[in-house]
């Protein structure tokens, strides 16, 4: 009996020149499989979120719409002037225009944002105006869709601030 458990425990070692026995796995051994699945965990959660990339894009989408607004609000402020942002399609394109009219530091300014053809916004009403006091006449409720995934994004009349909310 004490002959096959000698046996054994020789059996389960491996012997590497000089005589040295090892046992068990290395520590290298060890982090590579923890990665490996570690992998693996991450890939399966891709696969089996099917809104994964629906919800990045309108997340994001949503935080640069509410930047947007917000400076223009800033602009409008700092400048003194109204500043004008409406929603536009072009070629199934959304856009924002955003115009600057003329102040007492410059002349009027335009620009366009443009947000991509795979989202779509929702708008009421389709155009925002900021005041020189950064106030809005009328509430406004924007809202940013991808698939059944959505981003709001809410202007308020008295204050003009702007507030979002994430999917």
């Amino acid at each position: 009996m004490r002959r096959d458990l000698a046996q054994l425990a020789q059996e389960q070692h491996v012997r590497y020149r000089g005589g040295t026995v090892r046992c068990g796995v290395t520590m290298i051994e060890a982090i590579l499989v923890v990665l490996i699945l570690s992998g693996a965990a991450i890939a399966s959660s891709f696969v089996l979120d099917s809104n994964w990339v629906a919800n990045r894009t309108v997340r994001y989408l949503t935080i640069d719409v509410s930047q947007t607004l917000d400076l223009a609000r800033n602009t409008a402020i700092a400048n003194r002037c109204t500043v004008r942002v409406r929603r536009t399609r072009v070629n199934n394109v959304e856009q924002l225009e955003i115009t600057e009219a003329a102040g007492p530091f410059r002349g009027e300014q335009r620009g366009i944002v443009v947000l991509g053809d795979e989202i779509r916004l929702r708008v009421r009403p389709s155009e925002i105006v900021f005041a020189a006091d950064g106030t809005v006449s009328r509430a406004a409720t924007w809202t940013v869709t991808q698939g059944r995934v959505a981003g709001q994004i809410v202007v308020t009349p008295t204050t003009g601030q702007v507030t979002v909310r994430l999917p």
